[in-house]
Formats: C-alpha cells, sequence, structure tokens
C-alpha cells in the first residue's frame, strides 16, 4: 500500500469516526452512515420494498460522485438492509 493510499485511508477512517459522533448520525453494519434531517409519518418499507430517493454522495472532501438532485429525478431502489438506510425510515423521511 502506498503512502499516499495510507494517508487517504486513514483519513476516510478519522472522518467516519468523528461523523459517527455527530448528533443524530447513525450507522448501518455494513458502515453506511446517515442522519435524519426530517422525520416521516407513514409506513416503513421492507427489505423486498421498491423505494424512491433523493440522495447525494460525496467524498470526505466535499467532492460530489452522484446526485441525483443535481439531475432533478429521484432514484427507485429494492431496499437492501445491508446497504441502505431506508428500512428504517417511514414513507416521506429525509435523510443525510
Amino acid at each position: 500500500m502506498s503512502l499516499k493510499h495510507k494517508e487517504y485511508k486513514e483519513a476516510n477512517i478519522r472522518f467516519l469516526e468523528e461523523n459517527l459522533e455527530e448528533e443524530g448520525v447513525m450507522e448501518l453494519p455494513c458502515g453506511v452512515q446517515y442522519k435524519v434531517i426530517l422525520q416521516g409519518k407513514g409506513a416503513v418499507p421492507t427489505t423486498k420494498s421498491m423505494v424512491k430517493v433523493h440522495y447525494k454522495g460525496t467524498l470526505i472532501d466535499g467532492t460530489v460522485f452522484d446526485d441525483s438532485f443535481s439531475r432533478k429525478r429521484p432514484e427507485t431502489f429494492r431496499v437492501n438492509e445491508q446497504r441502505s438506510s431506508a428500512h428504517n425510515q417511514e414513507y416521506g423521511e429525509s435523510s443525510l
């Protein structure tokens, strides 16, 4: 592992550890972290449900690598509790 790669990996680990200390941030068993910004009031999807979501993926330096908001259309996914926070959220809920 190159020094540059090792430093980048260590910076990412520190970011995730510090981010998890922020109020309201939750972590799934697979390591995905999220924060509810608007509590929903509907049914909670199952792992077999299809959900329509807006999302924005960023690196720790703020670089955006994927953004449904900029495309002006949400994406539809099957809920998979290993990779998604959607199985914990109620209809209408928003999270970061």
